[in-house]
């Protein structure tokens, strides 16, 4: 998927990390000159002058506080392929030039020990209101929480009760069991913080940055593990008790492999989805486009073990008659899949195509076998879209072939919204600007399809819906809108139906920063709660809606600075991906976005700050 996951630095430079205010080394006129020369030698031809708005230009690049993290990037990160042929000594010298300082000890990032807990945390196993993973509750990625321990008529009286500095900046949703909120970073650290007063339990640096949302679960042999994926494909779980490894595994071979979507935990089982910044590579003449297929990946919860692995695509990539290409490919999975217990079913939405090869297993929506992983059914929803970075604008060797495909991946969770008469319906939403209900007793047959955006490049749904079960709730982005005037804002659709309920288009974009654009794209998933919808805003701004007809009952920005309670500042910035989640009373927004206004913040709301 292409969206505002993708860009040859999606994971990378465009990144942005955070310093506590130190003096930081200064690299000699030497050093810098050098960096220049291996920026203008490895890195100019994408970002000098970018052939997609996904691709960061230099001055982003440059806006990056941290040589540490430009040098993690570029070791252990996305861009980790691009930089194999590199010294130490020369990544050390980019990251130089990019950012003006010299990594080292003594350019001190944010103290990941800071703020220890100096109480010991409460026991897991004793959960109240808890939303764990991507969906919060359940297997169903309904994103919908029933017990907020909030009442709808006391949000408008949130205030923030504290702010939280994240190493590297900010990524996924926190996932919250009880009083203990877990939370990743885009610097690779990983944490356990108190939800009552954000000091911390322990932090874990895994070495790569980290976007999926973590998964809670109890191990066979007692206690309970953390689950995510990492920018280089691999699942780490670790003991959510302590933070210390329990084991990793890598889950593709292929260089470009990277997990965004949330792992799902069921019944002994780790269900991981892979996807990939292939699409990026593919600018660099050098390389021959394209070898990834998407997967489904099943583990063992307790080992890592693979238990099975099923591909989106089937057929092994072969050279195309051109010589230079090989097909087919693409079909990455973006999101967390969603487990049907009924039909011992687990589902997954696919992205584009990346050649013109005829390829089934893309813009679909795919039925694994629980048990064995293979493919029960398959649903495609777009024919015809293949797509890379760079064609739009300046078409290259790595294009496909043929018409160029609008990029309309379903990228989001399917939904398991349950019916009357004991009926379901898998709801889909996909960045065409188009949410589609599916019959799983049909093999995915379309009961219905709804416009809600004019979809496009970066436009559509990016992110996915919520559900309460009486209606569907999703946000739209149309920041690049392949059909004008833009949708952006919040619908809800009866699940039944699809039928239009209510639609609050987004309000004009109002951003604290200066000299970045600024917009009103709702881009990350909403989340709710009974009476409640909350959507984040790429203008920094998280909103409260009326389920009934969509009102706006509360509005925060998160585009400014705050202190954090572990001693750092905690900026924000546009609201991406997931980006909140609700339980215990309180509300927890995470403030930075990979290609809109970067940020490093965790914030934590409640009822008048108490």
């Amino acid at each position: 998927m292409s969206s505002m996951r993708t860009g040859l630095l999606t994971w990378g430079l465009g990144l942005f990390a955070f310093t506590a205010q130190a003096q930081m080394p200064i690299p000699s006129p030497e050093t810098t000159r050098h960096g220049a020369g291996l920026f203008a030698l490895h890195c100019a031809m994408c970002h000098d002058n970018p052939q997609s708005p996904r691709t960061p230009n230099r001055t982003r690049l440059a806006a990056s506080k941290s040589a540490d993290y430009v040098l993690r990037v570029l070791t252990r990160g996305a861009m980790r392929e691009q930089a194999s042929a590199l010294s130490t000594d020369e990544k050390n010298a980019i990251a130089a030039y990019l950012t003006g300082k010299l990594a080292g000890d003594s350019g001190v990032e944010i103290d990941i020990n800071a703020n220890r807990c100096t109480h010991e945390a409460p026991p897991l196993a004793k959960v109240a209101s808890s939303w764990n993973g991507w969906g919060g509750r359940g297997t169903h990625n309904l994103r919908y929480q029933p017990d907020p321990g909030l009442l709808a008529e006391a949000v408008p009286r949130l205030k923030l009760r504290w702010a939280f500095a994240l190493f590297g900046g900010a990524s996924s949703q926190p996932t919250v069991i009880g009083r203990r909120v877990f939370v990743p970073s885009l610097g690779g650290i990983v944490y356990s913080l108190d939800a009552d007063s954000g000091c911390t339990y322990w932090a874990t640096d895994v070495g790569t940055p980290v976007r999926t949302a973590i998964s809670i679960a109890p191990l066979p042999g007692g206690g309970f593990a953390a689950y995510l994926g990492d920018a280089n494909g691999v699942v780490h779980a670790l003991d959510a008790e302590s933070g210390k490894d329990l084991w990793q595994t890598v889950v593709d071979d292929h260089p470009a492999r990277r997990l965004t979507g949330a792992p799902v935990v069921f019944r002994g089982r780790v269900y991981q989805p892979v996807s990939s910044f292939e699409e990026s590579y593919v600018t660099d003449p050098r390389y021959a486009c394209c070898s990834f297929r998407g997967s489904l990946v099943a583990l063992d919860a307790a080992t890592g073990r693979i238990v099975w692995k099923t591909y989106t695509i089937d057929e092994t990539p072969a050279p195309i008659g051109d010589g230079h290409r090989m097909g087919p490919a693409g079909a990455a999975i973006w999101s967390a899949p969603t487990v049907d217990t009924r039909r011992g079913l687990v589902y997954a939405g696919t992205g584009n195509a990346y050649t013109e090869l005829a390829t089934p297993g893309a813009d679909a929506v795919i039925a694994f076998d629980l048990r064995t992983g293979k493919k029960r059914w398959v649903k495609r929803l777009r024919a015809a879209d293949a797509y890379v970075v760079g064609c739009e604008s300046s078409p290259h060797v790595n294009c496909p072939r043929g018409v160029l495909g609008p990029d309309f991946d379903i990228g989001s969770s399917p939904m398991l919204v349950s019916l009357n008469a004991g009926r379901d319906l898998l709801v889909v939403t996909s960045k065409s600007g188009e949410v589609f209900g599916l019959d799983p007793a049909r093999q995915g047959a379309i009961v219905w399809r709804t416009e809600v955006g004019r979809g496009g490049l970066l436009g559509g749904v990016e992110w996915g819906g919520a559900s309460d079960g009486t209606r569907l709730y999703v946000t739209v982005s149309d920041h690049i809108p392949v059909r004008q005037p833009p949708m952006p804002g919040v619908s809800a659709l009866s699940p039944t139906t699809g039928a239009l309920i209510w639609r609050t288009p987004a309000p004009a974009p109002g951003c604290a920063w200066s000299g970045a654009p600024c917009s009103n794209s709702q881009v990350s998933a909403p989340v709710a709660i009974p009476g409640i919808v909350f959507a984040g805003s790429f203008d920094g701004h998280v909103r409260a809606y009326s389920s009934i007809d969509g009102r706006i009952a509360w509005d925060f920005d998160t585009g400014a600075s705050f202190d954090g309670v572990n001693g750092a500042r905690a900026t924000g910035g546009s609201i991406d991906q997931g980006g909140q989640t609700i339980a215990g009373g309180r509300l927890f927004v995470t403030s930075g976005a990979r290609l809109g206004q970067p940020g490093n913040a965790l914030l934590a709301f409640s009822v008048d700050g108490k």
